[in-house]
């Protein structure tokens, strides 16, 4: 019976010893291996202080170096215990008859430590951050604000202003791509989160110009959103868009289950219903609050990646990959 046990632990110390080094590698494929893995991790620990969206999710290479089989088996027990999972069903059934199924499967799991509550939230911003450095890429530009956590109500306006900047017919392609022809693409996103979220513009040079016009282009469509209103029909269309989104998504049961889960996931699954109502609610006026209220010049971090000099441009590579995200065609070029 000793023997056995001993074998049956050293079985599994080897097996985990042997994922680690599986972690080890997806860390230098995804992010080392990548044009601008390592300059994204910098820009993320930079713009998250204090909270712990500061840390990469596969981990710092020290981290994965040291991680023991006790630390492994004490997160798991932790975090993936049956009282911290969301489990989603959706289609066309009977509740109650469910029910049972559900009781009898998954009943019997035994509830697990609840998780200890976040301690450390990030602490406010008072001056501006910025990052530079060269990587295999093409020249960009990525500026970055802290706004309120998921579920606030500002989140709507943030998002319809967000609609408003981009799509093709959206203000940053008409200034940046298609008017002052500085850029390949453009884009404003606002990226809830449960602890704290980031309203992020990026944009990729094109032609001779540099990230600095991207960023003096950026603030002047800013201003605009400052202090001018946006026009009834230009709001109107972005109401449309995510009405017609919202339609779309709910004939797919998949799509549902994804936004049930991940919304609950966040704070509360009725998130996939407030959210197409609260941003049918936003008014101008709304907009305008939000474009003064979250981006001072001190709540912003700017990060400049610009090509590193020993990487020339291959004309035919930069043709091809024009209309792509940056994102993806930084990917393609390091393939």
């Amino acid at each position: 019976c000793w023997m056995e046990s001993d074998r049956l632990h050293d079985a599994v110390f080897r097996e985990f010893y042997a994922e680690r080094s599986v972690v080890q590698e997806e860390r230098r494929q995804r992010i080392e291996s990548t044009p601008t893995g390592l300059l994204d991790e910098q820009l993320d620990s930079v713009f998250w202080t204090s909270s712990a969206y500061g840390w990469p999710t596969v981990g710092w290479p020290s981290d994965l170096n040291s991680y023991s089989l006790d630390d492994a088996q004490a997160y798991f027990a932790t975090y993936y215990a049956p009282n911290n999972i969301t489990g989603v069903l959706v289609g066309d059934f009977d509740p109650e008859a469910v029910k049972p199924q559900l009781q009898k499967y998954f009943g019997t799991l035994e509830r697990g430590p609840d998780p200890p509550p976040v301690a450390t939230f990030e602490v406010d911003q008072v001056a501006e951050r910025r990052v530079e450095g060269e990587c295999d890429c093409t020249d960009q530009v990525q500026i970055r604000y802290h706004t309120p956590a998921f579920g606030n109500p500002d989140d709507f306006a943030l998002n319809a202003m967000s609609d408003i900047l981009n799509g093709r017919t959206g203000r940053l392609r008409k200034a940046l791509v298609e008017g002052a022809l500085i850029a390949t693409s453009a884009r404003a996103s606002q990226y809830s989160r449960k602890m704290g979220s980031q309203y992020t513009f990026q944009a990729t040079v094109r032609g001779d110009a540099t990230p600095e016009m991207l960023e003096a282009a950026w603030y002047g469509e800013l201003d605009r959103l400052r202090t001018e209103p946006v026009g009834d029909r230009e709001l109107q269309r972005v109401k449309n868009n995510i009405r017609a989104e919202t339609w779309r998504n709910l004939q797919d049961n998949r799509q549902l289950m994804t936004q049930l889960a991940f919304s609950d996931h966040l704070g509360s699954w009725r998130w996939v219903i407030d959210e197409p109502e609260g941003i049918a609610s936003v008014t101008a006026a709304d907009i305008l609050r939000v474009a003064n209220a979250y981006f001072d010049d001190t709540n912003r971090t700017v990060a400049i990646y610009r090509r590193a000099q020993s990487s020339p441009v291959d004309p035919k590579f930069a043709a091809v990959t024009a209309d792509l995200p940056p994102e993806l065609s930084a990917m393609l070029r390091g393939q």
